[in-house]
């Protein structure tokens, strides 16, 4: 089982881990979220809203360890100005406008295609074109959410694998899928 999200009770406090996401980090802040030791720290009377923030993102509250899978997004393309390219709420790629590179989001391999700064230094975008590419670990009840599902059913996006893991870390089954579209 996976917890790239989770959320785990420390005396009075939760800390949270997720994947970058510029909307969490919003509503983070206006849960009083603080971001510290490479975690977000909320207290305990914000578990309600924090449930239902990562259950609108990735339909897990990260309070238990979920399965995870790797998704295969085939000739995507999109662009976003002044921020990241997300899809599935999952940051793909950033653009850097004081230094013109890119930071590739977490478990995101490009296969085909590119990642690419336009724009200018004031108004800098992220632009992702034609690209083929993997999304590791991307957590599993997130194949419930409607975009998610629109992809799939569209044939863009496919699930490669999915993974159990043990408690020491490591894959203990990796289990070849084609599509995997769960009722619900």
């Amino acid at each position: 089982m996976y917890t790239k999200i989770s959320v785990q009770k420390i005396n009075d406090k939760l800390k949270v881990y997720t994947p970058y996401n510029e909307h969490f980090v919003s509503k983070a802040h206006l849960l009083r979220g603080r971001w510290q030791d490479k975690a977000w720290w909320f207290d305990e009377a914000a578990i309600v809203p924090l449930r239902e923030l990562l259950i609108s993102l990735w339909n897990t509250t990260g309070e238990s360890p979920y399965e995870a899978c790797d998704l295969l997004i085939k000739n995507y393309s999109d662009s976003a100005r002044l921020k990241p390219v997300y899809l599935f709420n999952w940051m793909i790629a950033k653009a850097n406008s004081a230094i013109g590179n890119i930071l590739v989001g977490s478990g995101v391999y490009l296969m085909d295609g590119t990642f690419e700064v336009g724009g200018d230094f004031n108004n800098w975008e992220t632009v992702v074109k034609n690209a083929t590419f993997e999304i590791r670990e991307f957590p599993v009840p997130a194949l419930k959410l409607p975009d998610v599902r629109r992809a799939i059913a569209e044939g863009w996006c496919e699930v490669l694998t999915t993974r159990t893991r043990k408690e020491g870390g490591e894959d203990i089954e990796v289990h070849p899928t084609r599509i995997l579209l769960m009722e619900g």
